[in-house]
């Protein structure tokens, strides 16, 4: 169920992935619609006002696009610290995304409950564009509880010095778990 997620107790590793997560999922439903646009211009005759389904597409694909970029500052961000302002640009991207409720309510009124003639397309095209767009935005909804999360981590940052000057026999330490973090990491962006 959307915005039912619990990040109660959750690490900032694990936020971390789930933004990761986040912005992957953001960046693979922009591609998607921009296929789904190029259908609905194949189809322009077939389909009831191509002109605002292709509206539709680029207005979210344009918010997505900012989400995404807005994704990719926080993954960048809070792993040197968690600052109020990464839990107000959760926080607005949660709230944007109910608030497009609205538009999708619009695109379902004009599109979807209504007659087609080729059936085909109802599904391939306009319940897929549908179904993309409001999937995202009802997936958001969860970062209003991730954002609570990381309202109680302000100022946490995560540790990533793997070699530390230590008083043992050699005068170097290794953080074996700095060094996973690392790895694992650098392994996620590939």
């Amino acid at each position: 169920m959307a915005g039912m997620t619990d990040y109660t107790g959750v690490s900032l590793d694990d936020i971390l992935v789930h933004l990761r997560e986040w912005k992957e999922y953001t960046e693979r439903t922009i591609v998607e619609l921009e296929q789904l646009k190029e259908a609905v211009h194949d189809a322009a005759g077939r389909l009831h006002n191509s002109t605002r389904m292709v509206d539709y597409i680029d207005y979210f694909t344009g918010l997505f696009s900012r989400f995404a970029s807005e994704f990719d500052r926080l993954i960048r961000e809070v792993p040197t610290g968690v600052r109020q302002s990464h839990v107000d640009a959760m926080r607005a991207i949660c709230d944007s995304s109910r608030l497009e409720d609205d538009v999708c309510l619009q695109f379902k009124r004009e599109h979807i409950n209504r007659h087609i003639e080729d059936d085909s397309l109802r599904y391939k095209v306009v319940d897929e564009t549908y179904g993309k767009s409001r999937g995202l935005l009802d997936n958001n909804l969860d970062l209003s509880n991730l954002a609570s999360r990381l309202q109680a981590l302000i100022g946490t940052s995560i540790q990533t010095e793997v070699f530390q000057l230590k008083p043992n026999f050699h005068g170097i330490g290794v953080d074996f778990k700095a060094l996973f973090r690392k790895y694992a990491r650098f392994v996620t962006r590939k």
